[in-house]
Formats: C-alpha cells, sequence, structure tokens
C-alpha cells in the first residue's frame, strides 16, 4: 500500500508531502497506481523549483524507490509561498482522486 502523508502549518497552508510504500496493484513496470502517484508527486516537485523558482528541501530514496519527502521553504516570497499552496493543492486533489479509484491500494493522512 502506498502511504501518503500531508502536513499544514497552523494557518492551515500545505507544508509538505511524504509518500512511503508501494501499490502492489500489479507488477513492477506496470503498476497504473505506482504511476499515477509517481508522476503527481514528482511534478509537484519540479515545478516548485520551476514555476515558484525554488528548491524544496528533498529526501528520496533512490535505490529502491517507494520514498519521497518533499517540504517547501518556509522563508518565502508571498508570491512562492502563493504558488507553492496551489500546486500542492493540486497534488492532494490529484491524489485524492487516485485514491477514491484505488482505495485497497493508496492512503492519505494529513497532519494539522
Amino acid at each position: 500500500m502506498i502511504h501518503i502523508t500531508f502536513k499544514k502549518n497552523k494557518s492551515k497552508q500545505w507544508v509538505s508531502y511524504e509518500i512511503n510504500g508501494h501499490a502492489a496493484f500489479s507488477e513492477s513496470g506496470t503498476d497504473i497506481v505506482c504511476a499515477a502517484v509517481s508522476t503527481l508527486a514528482i511534478v509537484t516537485c519540479n515545478n516548485l523549483e520551476q514555476i515558484a523558482q525554488y528548491q524544496p528541501i528533498v529526501d528520496v530514496e533512490e535505490e529502491f524507490g517507494g520514498y519521497l519527502y518533499v517540504e517547501i521553504l518556509s522563508d518565502l516570497s508571498d508570491e512562492q509561498q502563493a504558488i507553492s499552496q496551489i500546486l500542492l493543492e493540486n497534488l492532494y486533489l490529484g491524489l485524492i482522486m487516485v485514491r477514491n479509484e484505488y482505495s485497497d491500494f493508496v492512503e492519505i493522512e494529513i497532519f494539522e
């Protein structure tokens, strides 16, 4: 199962997301659930850099995969913060759609 954790601060702004595990929906290389989650998560991370113009804090397990942690920076401009919030909200909504279709393979939690 893929476990996804989002964190929000006291102001209800997105702060980070963490993705851990494998869906095991089908064999490696053909697992559409893993592919969907991975694509959404990596595109969001890359767009923080490309659109919001900063490098987020990133931790990834590269050898075996199945783990990604992304945290937005705390000292962003108002524009960077707004862009980051839109990107993470978009990620959350996309992952909710995946979870709704494949609830046996994806779990999402939000910590505030």
